[in-house]
């Protein structure tokens, strides 16, 4: 274990060391990533309320997003001559943070229990998973229900309650829990934490214990590396509170945030019993219209395939072994960016471009996966409409390996795309903002599993999300689906439909 730690331990020095000595920003819980509030603030982003771009590293912390609304109102952007939809969601996020907001402003912070949030669901679905091929017998892709932190919906009707509590022990000190109450209609009863954390900070370097879902990269409908697919890890975390500034030569760079995480894998994996996971990533910003992105993850070590100090620069240098007997981590590694042009409607273009394990330390083509992707926040002028963007790309070595067997998973969960190995995935959504601030979206999807086997199996999908706010604490979100499926099971001509109703109430509680 304390081997399997030297590489996060040491990176972690290395971010210290450049960090800022005094940081004012307070501690915060994490936004979940299935908040609206990750729509608001792309929707602002793209628009120029937001000045900068934004990392590629989530989830967002309460504080974080606090500041960023503080500057944009501070520049008075936002006033009556401005779209009522714009109007509508600056009023909902200065309701959402005003706490947050008033201690950026020198209120000190309550220390305490609060119950931040509730909320329930019920769905009813009508599908079943599909089994991906290859080296991952325990995968299934979900169409209509990927990226649930590795929940699911069972065929029939499905209920789901949960509760963000958060708990302020110490200036520097916080605990958050998100407990999960599913049930069925076959009366199969689980509960679950969703998250629960404790965090701490070191200077400008926040420290998270416990478990808590993490999204890496540019992808909007799925990302290469990390994603919220499988059931979050229980890790230890570690992340730049306020963004590293640098200075004389290295000012070309301008501004960097970095992240850090560690966590012990299932004991009892088919293939190699208890791994690790280890991913470290950075984000430099040299333009305000800028981002680039590195990042690096991994399983690593385990019974039999133990991690030592002398394998530490062939890990960082990406020099794999040549033997069974010798190979110690599956690892990803690649870089991400994302570029904003404001004189053409405030479009924006990004990209992923990672290589799987090879030997030869300089990621191969052949051995790439991508993402491409265009965000349009102006599809109209006054930006009521816009538009989204996404293709993907994997190959026969993605998420496989020849030691971990499991494949790239936790949990039988795939860590990164949802979509696995050797696949292909277009991906469009159409948003429509109304005046109350209530977001429309018409999304359609069309996905090819497997690309090398005789008759792939394809899913197109189209589905409808609807989110409103009642009033200042209670909102719903309603999603209804459709997938229709071809070659099930690779079985020429064998097809089915999936359906999806969801509606999702949230209470937010001061």
């Amino acid at each position: 274990m304390f081997k399997k730690l030297f590489c996060v331990l040491n990176s972690l020095l290395l971010l210290l060391m450049v960090s800022s000595a005094s940081i004012a920003a307070p501690l915060s819980s994490n936004i979940p990533l299935d908040s609206y509030l990750y729509t608001y603030l792309d929707k602002l982003e793209g628009l120029g309320y937001l000045d900068e771009l934004q990392s590629g590293i989530k989830p967002y912390t309460r504080t974080q997003v606090a500041g960023w609304i503080q500057r944009i109102r501070e520049k008075d952007m936002i006033n009556d001559e401005s779209p009522e939809y714009i109007r509508a969601i600056m009023a909902r996020l200065l309701d959402e943070f005003s706490e947050e907001l008033a201690v950026l402003e020198g209120a000190s912070m309550p220390t305490g229990v609060t119950v931040k949030e509730w909320s329930w669901t019920v769905s009813q679905y009508d599908g079943e998973p599909l089994k991906q091929h290859l080296n991952l017998p325990y995968t299934c892709y979900h169409p209509l229900d990927s990226y649930q932190s590795g929940y699911e919906l069972h065929d029939g009707l499905n209920s789901a309650f949960t509760a963000q509590v958060d708990a302020r022990l110490h200036d520097n000190v916080i605990f958050s829990l998100t407990p999960h109450l599913q049930w069925d209609e076959d009366d199969d009863l689980s509960f679950s934490w969703e998250s629960a954390y404790l965090k701490t900070r070191f200077r400008n370097t926040q420290i998270q214990l416990g478990k808590d879902a993490f999204w890496w990269g540019r992808g909007k409908r799925g990302s290469l590396a990390l994603t919220n697919n499988a059931t979050p890890f229980t890790s230890i975390a570690f992340r730049n509170i306020e963004p590293v500034r640098f200075e004389h030569w290295l000012k070309i760079l301008n501004k960097m945030d970095y992240a850090v995480v560690y966590a012990d894998l299932e004991r009892d994996r088919s293939d190699v019993r208890s791994p690790g996971f280890f991913g470290w990533r950075t984000d430099f910003m040299p333009t305000a219209n800028l981002n680039i992105g590195m990042a690096l993850t991994s399983i690593i070590g385990g019974e039999g395939h133990e991690f030592s100090l002398s394998d530490l620069w062939d890990f960082i240098t990406g020099e794999n072994a040549w033997t069974v007997e010798e190979e110690k981590w599956n690892m990803i590694a690649g870089w991400d960016w994302r570029l904003r042009i404001p004189r053409w409607r405030g479009l924006q273009l990004y990209g992923e471009h990672y290589g799987e394990d090879q030997r030869d330390k300089i990621p191969s083509p052949f051995l790439m996966a991508h993402v491409w992707g265009l965000y349009l926040p102006r599809l109209t002028k006054d930006g009521v409409w816009d538009l989204q963007l996404e293709t993907a790309h994997t190959n026969r070595h993605w998420y496989v390996h020849w030691v971990y067997k499991n494949g790239y998973t936790y949990k039988n969960k795939l860590i990164g795309d949802a979509m696995g190995t050797d696949s292909n995935r277009l991906y469009v959504r159409v948003g429509r903002y109304l005046a109350d601030g209530s977001v429309m979206a018409f999304h359609g999807e069309h996905v090819e599993l497997n690309d090398a086997v005789a008759y792939p199996q394809t899913v197109d999908a189209f589905w409808v999300s609807y989110q409103r706010k009642l009033d200042h604490s209670l909102t719903i979100d309603v999603t209804v689906g459709v997938a229709w499926l071809d070659n099930v099971n690779e079985t020429e001509g064998n097809s089915d439909t999936d359906y999806l109703v969801k509606l999702k109430v949230k209470k937010t509680l001061k």
